[in-house]
């Protein structure tokens, strides 16, 4: 894992009013907030949220990806079974784009 991303989970998290979080700098973080704010995305832990009901497991990483419109959380699971799993998750919908075994 990079480790400009280390940071991306707490800052997300702690400003979207969720658990742990990282964050790449003061800028990403600031952006999450105002977007979240703004009600232009949604809240991390509503994604988390709906994400853990199919696919229960520990939250590993998550960054927000993407400018403008297009706004994409990826999300990394540790499932029950001991895989990790990567998703992508339109930050805007909340819709599951993709999903991976790391």
């Amino acid at each position: 894992m990079n480790t400009r991303h280390l940071l991306l989970l707490p800052a997300l998290l702690a400003g979207l009013g969720a658990g742990p979080a990282w964050a790449d700098d003061d800028d990403d973080y600031e952006t999450a907030r105002r977007l979240r704010a703004s009600g232009s995305i949604l809240p991390l832990t509503e994604v988390l949220k709906r994400l853990q009901a199919d696919f229960p497991g520990r939250v590993l990483e998550t960054e927000l990806e993407g400018s403008g419109k297009r706004r994409v959380y990826e999300i990394k699971l540790l499932g029950r079974d001991g895989t990790v799993r990567e998703f992508k998750v339109d930050a805007v919908t909340g819709k599951r784009l993709s999903s991976r075994d790391d």
